[in-house]
């Protein structure tokens, strides 16, 4: 089901997406399908990019200006009825990787963009665990770096949601690994927090 579509980017990775209002004969997402943290799917070009949800904002235009309006009535109304001007959720995507062909995952950077309205669906659970298992069968978080990097303030928890998410689904080897990263970060977040 398509939860939201593409409405632009804050650089190559990082996506601003309109969150969907319903349609006819399809229900509208729930909160749930556009949360915190939920790994999300963008076809484009025959390629299926794997993203995660970041961070959410509330729109709304007749609160978004400082001055009066100086379009005519008819362009307004004309821009309202193609849903741009109506309020509504815009939530921030940070790329993560790809999915191949042969059901492998690449988490390194994509070389091409995604265009403006590119539809985002739910990733399944099992497409998420695809994604993070490498060539031998271990767990793969190399995406790691860059989730620390664009999510500001965001960052830990957002690494511990996926952390949490993802952990269930590995043998006891790897689950002591990400435990004991989730353990970091934890300590880093309460070092952080701790400071005045």
């Amino acid at each position: 089901m398509k939860i939201a579509v593409i409405i632009g980017s804050n650089s190559h990775i990082d996506y601003v997406a309109r969150v969907a209002e319903s349609e006819r004969g399809t229900g509208s997402p729930t909160p749930d399908d556009h949360g915190f943290g939920r790994f999300v799917s963008v076809s484009s070009g025959g390629e299926q990019f794997v993203g995660v949800i970041y961070d959410s904002r509330l729109f709304n235009p007749e609160f978004s200006g400082f001055g009066p309006r100086l379009d005519p009535k008819p362009a307004l109304d004309d821009f309202d009825a193609k849903g741009k001007g109506r309020s509504g959720i815009l939530i921030g995507i940070i790329v993560l990787g790809r999915l191949l062909q042969e059901g492998k995952a690449d988490q390194s950077v994509p070389a091409r963009t995604i265009p403006v309205d590119s539809e985002v669906t739910v990733l399944s659970d099992e497409l998420i665990r695809k994604f993070h298992v490498d060539d031998a069968g271990k767990a793969n978080i190399s995406y790691f770096s860059r989730i620390m990097s664009h999510s500001g303030q965001l960052a830990v928890p957002l690494m511990e949601n996926i952390v949490q998410r993802i952990s269930p689904g590995f043998d006891d080897g790897a689950k002591e690994r990400l435990d004991v990263l989730l353990n970091s970060l934890k300590w880093q977040r309460t070092m952080t927090e701790a400071r005045f």
